[in-house]
């Protein structure tokens, strides 16, 4: 199991290739619950 950890932990970020992200960094995270929440306050003012 911590084998598997380590290596997650090495991967780059999905969006912007940032080294040891291990998934989304934290720009790219904040990014993308931004445009999510942009997008519902969207929904929520078209209704």
């Amino acid at each position: 199991m911590a084998a598997a950890d380590a290596m997650r932990q090495v991967l780059p970020c999905k969006d912007c290739a940032q080294q040891r992200a291990a998934g989304p960094c934290e720009a790219c995270g904040y990014r993308r619950r931004t445009e999510a929440l942009t997008v519902e306050a969207g929904m929520v003012a078209a209704t």
